[in-house]
């Protein structure tokens, strides 16, 4: 039974509000906390309500990945405070920063709305081309923002040794 117009704008208009509200939260946390600045605030709301509505599994990513690498940039902040002449406490992140990790999945989650729609099967034979090129791109994205940033706060709070720039 096809849903009526009225029903899929109701469900639109909802995730819409959902996606704002959760990410609303979510930027004035990060102010809140000192993990991001007002643009980076501005950028991550922007970003997050928009994977979160057009892809929910992207958003989901975009919340792990900027949680997970929160918690490390706070791990062990006093050793890298005496590293680094430029640490500022919590992050402090600028929009910059936020699209560099966010922008190119926050394409591909709004490029597959267009074409396919909100969301479907993870991966599947039967998906289509686009949902698979979308959803990998989407996971290889966030897979080297990741692996960037967690290593980088690791290294400088872990390491037995001042980390160096290899030019």
């Amino acid at each position: 039974m096809k849903k009526c117009i009225l029903c899929k704008l109701t469900l639109m208009f909802s995730g819409a509000a959902v996606a704002v509200g959760i990410d609303g939260l979510l930027a004035f946390k990060g102010i809140k906390s000192k993990s991001l600045d007002k643009s980076g605030a501005m950028a991550a709301f922007f970003v997050g309500a928009s994977s979160l509505f057009a892809l929910p599994r992207s958003g989901i990513c975009l919340l792990g990945f900027y949680y997970s690498s929160s918690k490390l940039t706070k791990y062990k902040s006093d050793r890298k405070s005496k590293l680094d002449a430029d640490y500022k406490p919590g992050g402090q992140r600028n929009y910059v920063q936020v699209f560099s990790c966010s922008l190119l999945a926050t394409l591909l989650s709004a490029y597959h709305y267009l074409r396919v729609g909100t969301d479907g099967p993870v991966f599947n034979q039967d998906s289509s081309p686009i949902h698979a090129a979308c959803m990998l791109g989407i996971a290889g994205h966030y897979s080297c923002c990741a692996a960037d940033t967690w290593a980088s706060e690791l290294v400088s709070s872990i390491s037995y040794f001042n980390p160096f720039a290899i030019d």
